[in-house]
């Protein structure tokens, strides 16, 4: 109930502030929303088509009432900029769009050319888990994806929107990704990451840019192949989470013994009993 919630914002105890202010928070067009919407415009404008930031010399007295607990004082930007991200964190994506009329991605490319705009992005990426957003998250996604920028994304929120983030939007990103840079995926790319994390199903068609894409690639070098050690970990996501109907094409067109994959043959042959016995389960549950 957003009227008991908002009495709970002057209580004495911190803790119970802190907990209405997070319950608040979480529901979508609450008023306690629009004020901090309020709030976080004066500081983060937007006019004439630009973007510009305006942190105060000091946290408002309001801070407290909205049960907003300021810290990180010696950080850059001080606690104004905390006021400011802790802002962002709770309001949903979707108000800078409509007030701005931009798409998200444009939004953020403005955000990273401010001052303090890395903490802007990663406030925006903590947003999403509160409040989340398809058309941002694609955006956000898709802008770490372009720019493999690891202070982007290996964050630990970041993280949590990768594994959020629905199976359309992990196969209609990865996809183009793929067929522009593939099909080998680097060990330490945002790509190898999200494929390894097997939280999503993968489409037929990424199936197949991953494995036989390797695989094309596997039979015409001469090395050991320890560069590319991470598949193991991709494999195991693809045998559980690919389609089963890619098996029988897979199958016929894998040469008995896995001739020129060295010592991934055996990798692949897991990948292959794994797919062949989900196909059969498939099968004898739907006979039942």
């Amino acid at each position: 109930d957003e009227a008991f919630l908002s009495t709970q914002l002057g209580a004495r105890r911190k803790e119970i502030r802190l907990v209405a202010a997070d319950l608040l928070s979480r529901l979508p067009n609450s008023s306690y929303l629009q004020t901090l919407y309020q709030e976080a415009r004066q500081i983060l404008r937007y006019a004439q088509q630009q973007w510009t930031l305006h942190l105060p010399k000091r946290v408002p007295s309001s801070a407290k009432n909205l049960g907003i607990e300021t810290k990180g004082s010696r950080q850059p930007g001080g606690l104004a900029l905390n006021w400011l991200v802790q802002l962002l964190m709770r309001i949903p994506l979707s108000y800078w769009s409509q007030a701005s009329q931009q798409v998200p991605t444009r939004i953020l490319r403005s955000w990273l050319a401010l001052p303090h705009g890395l903490a802007l992005v990663q406030a925006a990426a903590a947003s999403l888990l509160r409040h989340p957003d398809e058309e941002w998250t694609d955006a956000l996604i898709g802008y770490w994806l372009e720019t493999n920028n690891e202070n982007l994304w290996r964050q630990p929120t970041a993280k949590k929107v990768l594994a959020q983030a629905s199976a359309t939007t992990f196969n209609d990103t990865l996809l183009p990704w793929l067929l522009q840079y593939g099909p080998l995926v680097p060990e330490d790319s945002l790509a190898a990451y999200w494929l390894s994390l097997g939280a999503h199903p993968w489409s037929p068609q990424l199936s197949r840019i991953i494995i036989e894409g390797f695989c094309d690639l596997v039979r015409e070098r001469h090395t050991q192949h320890w560069d590319l050690y991470h598949y193991q970990r991709i494999f195991q996501a693809a045998a559980y989470q690919s389609d089963t109907s890619i098996f029988s094409t897979l199958r016929q067109n894998w040469p008995s013994g896995g001739s020129g994959l060295g010592r991934w043959s055996v990798e692949m042959e897991k990948l292959l009993q794994t797919l062949h016995f989900r196909l059969e389960m498939q099968k004898a549950l739907a006979d039942d």
